[in-house]
């Protein structure tokens, strides 16, 4: 019990084993209404042969509707993907094609799925690590959304292939990040499914607002590795702007999806609707806050936008779901120009947060009235966000530093003073379930980490029993109960490597990272890297400790700290105490396994 009630999934496993299970149907679509007492009516919808529309519903009764004179599946559908269409295999080699050729672009793999296919993603425009504007394209999270991922292929088409020709993009993207993602599920993409290889839904699967009663959420939030790799990929990027791509409808919808309380945004969110919808040039297309349409819980959107504040919109492109190839150019044709003019858009405020002292980068929360907090990039302190009419000032805070309010003429740099800072200490590395050492007198505490729920800790016998698997990797802050705060003090990693001659055996699949922490503040610095026979040379100061928050994060032991491997240690009975470690190295790999990035390695 002790560690279920440390993790962030800390809801009562109870609650969920008492819910009856929801069943999957398929209902014949007429005039009337589909009860709502009877069923939740999920929005998704397919045409049969017959051209006979069948609406996808949950319910408890599988017999009920069948009683109230609804007809109900099992129907013959069409396949899910007709011919035309490119698998993940195929599309990915495009993306990669695209990248090659475009004149500003990158490539790297977010992850792998079940099966061991890889997640990628490209950017586009200014490179991740100069912390521009940035905006962000997902497709396929559902197997059976053909139309979102051609899209997303084309929509990275264009932008390759106009950059550097078109004159307002080229502009946009002289100073801003594009990021598409066009297979967050490509075991699911292959095989037609709607869900992964797990049989998970993994836009359920996301923790804000998560429930085990949700059809097909999964074990626990982020139990997928798809979805992991997406929460990984945000460490890394911070977006002011999001889409998620999907299909079934033909709509664009906000957040709320778990609850139809208006989010702090509504007015930025309407605008942003309302403007896409104004040039976009399919039929019937219409915008909605998601739970008016219908409520979901573990959403996309709702995680993005109620973590890490980016304005993170669904975008449902064709019904059908995967409509015949050849009407796939009219959809990508009537959405192009809304996209492009909907990712964008400038942000209204841009600044930086650094250390007072040193002027080094910190990453912090920034906070406007009637909006929800967005974060500041880690490695370069920028920020840019939408703000909401009326507001002239921001608030900007992290772990260890006095808040600051400063009008929005003065956030070019946001200058925090250190504050409540506790005496320095060793960082301790927690790769699996461990006991948590707590500075000296310290009873009682949490973990914080920008962009994640805060982790209490309560000592018991001399230590704090934490289980880091459902914990962003990266690294996280000691507050004690009086304030006093120790920065970065504990690391979440995924395992470690061992430092040998200067340099680090692996073999960096592309998008790898490597950051370091820097000064008293432990400021997360990123360094540059050579690469050469399956080792990583860093480039410049290493620094006492390196940190990452990627898909994996490693350790790089540089021999003066005990392996993670070692750490158990027997102190009087039967207590494990996780070593502290000095002189540590940390790589970030933007992937879910090693072994599947060795294996696609392409130079």
């Amino acid at each position: 019990m002790a560690l279920l009630a440390l993790s962030v999934v800390s809801a009562c496993p109870t609650t969920a084993l008492a819910a009856p299970p929801l069943l999957e149907q398929w209902v014949l679509a007429t005039d009337r209404p589909i009860p709502t007492d009877a069923a939740l009516v999920t929005g998704e919808r397919r045409t049969d042969d017959d051209g006979a529309v069948w609406v996808r519903v949950l319910v408890e009764d599988g017999s009920a509707l069948p009683r109230r004179g609804w007809r109900t599946g099992p129907a013959t559908l069409p396949p899910p993907l007709p011919p035309g269409y490119r698998d993940p295999s195929s599309g990915t080699a495009v993306l990669e094609q695209l990248v090659a050729d475009a004149p500003r672009a990158g490539l790297a793999l977010l992850g792998t799925s079940v099966q061991g296919r890889p997640i990628e993603g490209a950017w586009f425009g200014q490179p991740p690590q100069a912390g521009a504007p940035t905006a962000r394209v997902l497709a396929d999270h559902h197997g059976d959304e053909g139309s979102a991922w051609e899209v997303a292929l084309d929509l990275a088409a264009r932008v390759a292939t106009d950059d550097g020709t078109n004159p307002a993009l080229t502009a946009w993207l002289d100073d801003a990040t594009l990021w598409v993602v066009p297979y967050v599920n490509p075991d699911g993409a292959v095989a037609g499914t709607r869900e992964n290889a797990n049989g998970v839904d993994l836009n359920r699967n996301y923790d804000l607002g998560w429930s085990a009663t949700e059809f097909r959420s999964g074990e626990s939030p982020f139990s997928e590795p798809e979805t992991r790799a997406v929460r990984a990929f945000a460490e890394l990027v911070h977006p002011m702007l999001g889409l998620s791509l999907h299909a079934g409808a033909t709509n664009l919808g906000w957040p709320w999806n778990y609850t139809r309380d208006d989010p702090p945004d509504a007015v930025l969110f309407e605008a942003l609707a309302a403007d896409y919808a104004d040039t976009c040039t399919w039929p019937g297309f219409w915008v909605t806050q998601g739970a008016d349409w219908y409520l979901t819980r573990g959403d996309t959107n709702d995680w993005a936008y109620g973590r890490q504040g980016v304005l993170d919109l669904t975008l449902e492109l064709s019904d059908p779901k995967s409509p015949p190839a050849d009407q796939l150019d009219a959809i990508a044709e009537a959405h192009l120009t809304s996209l492009l003019r909907t990712l964008s858009v400038r942000p209204d405020a841009s600044g930086r947060v650094v250390d007072a002292r040193t002027g080094r980068a910190l990453a912090a929360t920034i906070e406007v009235d009637g909006s929800t907090p967005t974060l500041s990039d880690p490695t370069t302190g920028r920020f840019h966000r939408m703000i909401p009419p009326g507001v002239r000032s921001v608030r900007a805070s992290a772990p260890g530093y006095a808040a600051r309010t400063v009008a929005l003429d003065a956030i070019e740099e946001i200058a925090l003073e250190p504050a409540s800072v506790g005496d320095p200490i060793d960082v301790q590395i927690l790769a699996r379930a461990g006991r948590l050492v707590l500075p000296d007198g310290v009873t009682a505490a949490r973990l914080v980490h920008p962009g994640a729920p805060d982790v209490p800790l309560t000592v018991t016998n001399g230590g704090v029993a934490l289980d880091p698997d459902p914990l962003v990797r990266g690294a996280w802050s000691v507050v004690a109960a009086d304030g006093t705060t120790w920065r970065n003090a504990v690391l979440v990693v995924d395992g470690v490597v061992t430092l040998a001659a200067s340099a680090i055996p692996f073999d960096a699949p592309p998008g790898t990272r490597l950051f370091g922490f820097a000064g008293e503040e432990r400021a997360q610095i990123e360094l540059a890297f050579t690469e050469q026979d399956g080792e990583l040379m860093a480039i410049g100061d290493a620094a006492p400790a390196l940190l990452a928050a990627g898909g994996a994060v490693l350790a790089v032991d540089d021999g003066t700290a005990r392996l993670v491997e070692e750490r158990l240690v027997v102190r009087g009975g039967a207590c494990d105490t996780m070593p502290r470690h000095r002189g540590t190295w940390l790589v970030s790999v933007v992937l879910g396994s090693l072994a599947a990035a060795r294996s696609r390695r392409r130079r």
